[in-house]
């Protein structure tokens, strides 16, 4: 299958799309916003890693239809 623009923008303005969008930003903030506190400091440095890594993962959802748009407009 070959994308077109109009296959993306068909795509990206289906209501189920933006919801979808609309929960990995509350997820996005949502994880940014939590404590990575715990009892030790590898234990903090982890969970800080963690977090951090499940944002760049959401964020990189998000990045690829811009991505996408780019290279097939």
């Amino acid at each position: 299958m070959v994308l077109t623009p109009q296959d993306l923008a068909d795509w990206n303005s289906n209501p189920v799309t933006q919801e979808i969008f609309k929960e990995i930003d509350i997820a996005i903030e949502d994880k940014a916003k939590e404590s990575t506190l715990r009892d030790t400091v590898d234990q903090t440095a982890m969970q800080a890693s963690r977090n951090e890594g499940m944002i760049e993962g959401a964020q990189l959802l998000k990045d690829t239809y811009e991505y996408l748009k780019e290279t097939i407009e």
